[in-house]
């Protein structure tokens, strides 16, 4: 660029490809800018993948924070439903029994028990997508390039929520099966 069109208060920086390595080429450099005047400081080197990094480092931060906040509240959620389902299984292991005692495998449960998480979570998925499609559209107006209905991230949330709360369901749904039925009669 023409240094008289873009002369910025007296600071130049110089932008060098080079084979060698950067430290290297920085002291052949200030050694050529220093033979054509002795009186020209030249500043410190920096490779460019430094100045890029250096200016993508707050955004990578930002994601880095929210990636972690929205794992943990994932999390969360995986929790909540394996919290609800282990309560249900428990307070259920009398009426468990008495379908095992009735002829009901230990298979048909676990698909019962999987059954009914799947359903709470399907209605949390289908809550949380009108909530989102609500908060999206009021967000548009704030954020550039947010779109109002991103089907591919509310798909991608909704297929990731189902993973987790199929995989906290597993474990009530297993001790679900392997109730005794003799037992839970007992018991009540």
């Amino acid at each position: 660029m023409p240094f008289e069109q873009y002369y910025s208060h007296g600071n130049m920086s110089l932008v060098v490809r080079t084979v060698d390595e950067p430290s290297t080429a920085a002291v052949a450099i200030a050694v050529q800018v220093h033979a054509v005047d002795r009186d020209q400081p030249v500043g410190v080197a920096t490779p460019v993948t430094e100045l890029i990094e250096a200016s993508v480092s707050s955004r990578r931060f930002s994601t880095i924070l929210l990636g972690s906040l929205a794992s943990l509240g994932l999390l969360l959620a995986a929790l909540g439903v394996y919290g609800v389902m282990a309560v249900t299984v428990t307070q259920r292991r009398t009426e468990l029994g008495i379908r095992l005692a009735l002829g009901a495998g230990p298979r048909a449960l676990m698909r019962m028990v999987v059954g009914q998480s799947m359903r709470f979570a399907l209605v949390g998925i289908l809550a949380g997508a009108v909530g989102a499609a609500v908060v999206t559209r009021w967000l548009t107006h704030l954020l550039y390039g947010v779109k109002p209905l991103d089907t591919l991230a509310m798909v991608g949330a909704a297929l990731l929520l189902s993973v987790a709360a199929l995989s906290a369901a597993i474990l009530p749904a297993r001790r679900a099966a392997r109730v005794d039925p003799m037992v839970a009669l007992r018991a009540e």
